[in-house]
Order: structure tokens, then C-alpha cells, then sequence
């Protein structure tokens, strides 16, 4: 059975996280974080998701953002996912499928105008 929408309304701000599958490293050398920064830059335009704030850690990944289109963080995350996983299991890191497991959101949050800069 297929796994239910995550909801994620326009315009409000949602904390993400993301964890290596079983908990595992998720960025093995710098230029894993780079290259994690530089997709997701490229797909939260695409997919028209603002991009607060970030904390990427050794195997899991904090995202603040907000979406403002429907379905904006889910297209973004599975691509960013996709790319990313593909990436790091080509570069002799892990077995495939193992890189980056499920997000999950929490949301609402509460902020003042003008508190969250643009990143």
C-alpha cells in the first residue's frame, strides 16, 4: 500500500529532517556536503521552496523551509533524494538504497515577519 501525502500547506514553514537509513552516515568527505548544498539549492528553486535555514550533520540533515507551491517539499526532497543517494552509492559509500532514509516534518512554526532571512 502506498504511503499517505505528507501535508505541507503554502506559505508555512516547515522543519525537516532527514536521516541516514538505520541511522547511518550520511556524508562520508567534504565534497559530500557540498554536493548535497549545491542540489538542494538547485531543486528548492525548481520546485519553489525557500530555503531558510540548514544543518547538515554526519547522518542526518535539518531543513527549515517553506513551500509556495502544493506538493513543493515532497517533489523537491524525492529529487534531492534521488540525485543524491545516487551520488553517494556511485562513489563507493554504501550498498544502494541505503544513503537516505524517510523525512520527517513538523510543523507549524511560529515566526515574526522578517525573523527568517532568506539563505
Amino acid at each position: 500500500m502506498a504511503r499517505l501525502s505528507r501535508i505541507s500547506p503554502v506559505g508555512v514553514p516547515v522543519h525537516l529532517i532527514q536521516r541516514g537509513n538505520n541511522r547511518q552516515s550520511c556524508f562520508a568527505a567534504l565534497e559530500d556536503y557540498s554536493a548535497y548544498v549545491g542540489w538542494l539549492k538547485e531543486y528548492s528553486k525548481q520546485y519553489a521552496v525557500d530555503i531558510h535555514a540548514w544543518v547538515l550533520m554526519t547522518n542526518h540533515v535539518h531543513l527549515l523551509c517553506t513551500p509556495q507551491q502544493e506538493g513543493a517539499i515532497s517533489q523537491m526532497m524525492q529529487s534531492l533524494g534521488r540525485r543524491y543517494v545516487q551520488y553517494f552509492n556511485c562513489n563507493g559509500q554504501q550498498k544502494p538504497d541505503t544513503c537516505l532514509g524517510s523525512v520527517s516534518m513538523k510543523f507549524p512554526l511560529e515566526f515574526e515577519r522578517g525573523q527568517i532571512a532568506q539563505c
